[in-house]
């Protein structure tokens, strides 16, 4: 039995042995009370449960380990461990006796329950006897790590160099632990009868089973705070043009510009800050800049200084999933981004979950609005050594009452530990909260950025520099019209620009250009209406109904999935083969939808490359390229200005048939069931097959009654046999 063995084993016995020292000591001092305690049947369910997973961890590892145990020591070892095992089995006997005398709900008494089932001497005795054995395992161990000396330095300096390239954090402790306890024998010069090293290496091996306990902890409460698609929406947003929004992170150029200084803010002051813009003024863009930009760390960290800064962000994005829009969401967002920087901090925050975890080895982690407020008031009570400092943008996006929104970022901010930038749409709520608070408001300061934006875009294009050499006075002119005429509102200048640069590839002259601005609307809405009315007439069909469907889906699709929207024929999913779909043929499809999508609905949908990737990732990243695009409006104004009802009604008018939109998205998730491919990796494989399932179940459910109710069951058939033949797929692979 190799010295890392060895200390494994023993750290398994010393576990199952601290926790029954703790609850003999708890029971002792229970049966000596006056009153007892009041104990709830299902707490001594999990009391048991935990014991009986102790006892049969150390079980099946002294099995392990000491099954060809050689040396007297080994044997001792493994006898002792059979020992320790015995008096689990005892105390889980007498658990489980008090429970059947407990035949209520709750018992009368703890102490009554022990006086039944064990008795006061008996109690005393198991536990004199669990700290002995405790005591022992560290003896036996000593002697069999002194019998090995020469294996244990060259097993010593390997256990240190595997701490290094360790990629697991668990391991990583635990290894350290185990390293400790063995250069602590080294120490000693393994000698056994020497009291204080029997303690030294006891205490180690409880600090280690301790230590990897709160480890795994606080790795459960961190993947509990995570939830699917939580960077989204940043990913998403597209990154500012070059040299734009630099002066917001600047000293300010005047005294009378109005408008708050961010830098000052960031470095030395308080409470929120908040930025404001109409639709399509770049709020996103911007906090996305402020998010990435390190300058906006190195100032934040002026103003906690000398404590250390914790910065992270959340993106409220209504059209997203219920935890993208919601406040729970944004909890459990900042927590995780917090907790995973400095995860010492988790028991402190969850006192309650970490006592009751350390006794029972497990926990319900359920969250809800009130337990994440109760853990940010103690985040802010307890950390003396950080402050915290958070970007919030869409405020506006949120999905649920703004005022109780509102509310809760005073109040967080009421501590000078937490300040808040947060931006969102003057609407006249926030205006009324903020109106004391720094601010900007974005439209009336990005004239030179617009410029800077027409300005690059058009000088680019290499028709432009042809048009500039034969009429070079017209250009100034044009870039400054696009300028006063965008009111600040950038998504308006990109799509002017756009349409320009189709006009140069058409071979416009600047007459042409000039013309062609004066004739676009200046308000953002009647120039979707423009775009609208300027659609191919032969494509107005298709457009109208992929326009419904990207309105019908509560996320954005993966394009694969998009493909399968306009088939022509109603029952491809139904008669489609239930075949792995090549990457040649995913690509071929993917270019072809994003072609048809440009041709049809000019640039309001299109497909944008996601970079967090959790949506059916199944193919060993072999077509990554392919599942990391998504199709969406391309600006939340977009999917605002198609749901209003006049121009619901023009989408409808548009079909002459009846047209169900959840329909065709049930069936496009069908085929793309049949399409996906088999990996090796079968838990991935099956997550990425019912992360598909859920969505197409989504629209089975909201597809319309009677003549729609067959097509509901032909498809429910259809994915049962397709499942069923994935699985076997599955089993084969293995």
């Amino acid at each position: 039995m190799d010295p890392i063995s060895a200390v494994g084993l023993a750290s398994n016995v010393v576990q199952l042995l601290d926790f029954g020292i703790r609850l003999a000591a708890k029971a002792h001092e229970i049966y000596v009370s006056a009153e007892g305690a009041q104990v709830h049947n299902l707490e001594l369910d999990a009391i048991t449960q935990n014991l009986v997973t102790l006892n049969r961890r150390a079980h099946n590892r002294s099995r392990k380990v000491c099954a060809y145990a050689t040396s007297e020591d080994e044997k001792a070892l493994q006898d002792l461990t059979e020992r320790c095992n015995e008096i689990g089995e005892e105390l889980i006997k007498a658990l489980q006796a008090a429970k059947v005398q407990g035949a209520h709900k709750h018992w009368k008494s703890v102490r009554q329950a022990l006086k039944s089932t064990m008795g006061r001497d008996k109690i005393e005795d198991l536990y004199s006897r669990l700290k002995q054995y405790r005591e022992q395992i560290v003896v036996v161990l000593l002697v069999i790590t002194s019998a090995k000396q020469t294996a244990l330095g060259e097993n010593v300096d390997a256990v240190r160099h595997g701490i290094v390239g360790s990629e697991s954090r668990i391991l990583d402790e635990t290894r350290q632990s185990r390293f400790q306890i063995l250069d602590a024998i080294r120490r000693s010069n393994y000698n056994p009868s020497k009291h204080e090293d029997i303690s030294t290496v006891s205490r180690l091996l409880s600090e280690m089973v301790l230590r990897g306990s709160e480890q795994k902890f606080k790795e459960e409460i961190r993947d509990s705070l995570y939830f699917p698609n939580m960077q989204d929406r940043r990913e998403w947003i597209s990154s500012a043009h070059k040299k734009t929004f630099n002066w917001t992170l600047e000293d300010k150029a005047g005294e009378n510009v109005p408008w708050d200084s961010l830098k000052d803010w960031l470095c030395k002051g308080d409470g929120i800050y908040w930025l404001s813009g109409k639709a399509g003024s770049g709020k996103s863009t911007l906090m996305k800049y402020i998010d990435q930009d390190k300058r906006t760390l190195e100032y934040l960290k002026m103003w906690a200084s000398p404590q250390s800064i914790v910065f992270t962000s959340f993106y409220f994005w209504n059209p997203g999933t219920s935890m993208q829009k919601s406040q729970l969401g944004l909890l459990q967002s900042l927590l995780h981004k917090i907790l995973s920087r400095r995860p010492e901090l988790i028991p402190k925050i969850f006192p309650s979950l970490s006592e009751y975890y350390s006794t029972h080895g497990k926990a319900n982690f359920s969250w809800t609005i009130s337990d994440l407020m109760s853990a940010f008031k103690l985040l802010v009570n307890i950390t003396f050594e950080a402050r915290f400092c958070f970007l919030i943008d869409g405020l506006d996006e949120f999905d649920g009452d703004h005022r109780t929104l509102i509310d809760m970022l005073v109040n967080m901010t009421g501590s000078h530990s937490i300040k808040i930038l947060a931006a969102s749409r003057p609407w006249l709520l926030f205006q009324d909260a903020f109106q004391n608070c720094p601010k900007l408001t974005l439209q009336d300061l990005t004239h030179d950025d617009i410029k800077i934006f027409a300005q690059d875009s058009l000088f680019n294009h290499p028709r432009f520099s042809r048009a500039l050499v034969m009429e070079p006075q017209r250009a100034p002119k044009l870039v400054s019209d696009i300028v006063n005429k965008a009111s600040g509102v950038f998504l308006w200048v990109y799509l002017v620009v756009r349409s320009l640069m189709d006009g140069l590839t058409n071979a416009d002259r600047m007459d042409d250009l000039q013309r062609r601005l004066d004739q676009l609307p200046a308000d953002l809405e009647q120039f979707f209406s423009h775009i609208l009315t300027s659609l191919d007439s032969f494509y107005l069909k298709q457009a109208s109904q992929l326009f419904r469907l990207a309105l019908e889906a509560p996320k954005p699709l993966a394009v694969l999935t998009f493909s399968y929207l306009d088939e022509s024929d109603p029952d491809f999913a139904i008669k489609g083969p239930i075949k792995a779909m090549s990457i040649e043929e995913e690509t071929i499809r993917c270019e072809e939808i994003e072609r048809r999508l440009n041709s049809r609905c000019k640039g309001l949908l299109e497909s944008r490359r996601r970079r967090s990737c959790d949506e059916y990732s199944n193919t060993e990243g072999v077509v990554a390229e392919v599942v990391s695009y998504e199709v969406d409006f391309l600006h939340r104004t977009v999917r605002d200005f198609l749901r209003t009802p006049t121009v619901e009604v023009q989408l409808v008018a548009v079909d002459n048939v009846e047209f169900d939109a959840n329909m065709t998205l049930a069936r496009a998730y069908v085929a793309r069931i049949k399409g996906l491919r088999h990996s090796s990796h079968s838990e991935a494989n099956f997550q990425a097959l019912w992360d598909i399932v859920f969505d197409m179940m989504y629209h089975v459910s909201r597809m319309g009654d009677g003549i729609f109710q067959k097509a509901q069951v032909d498809l429910l058939d259809e994915v049962d046999r397709a499942a069923a033949h994935f699985r076997e797929a599955a089993i084969v692979k293995r």
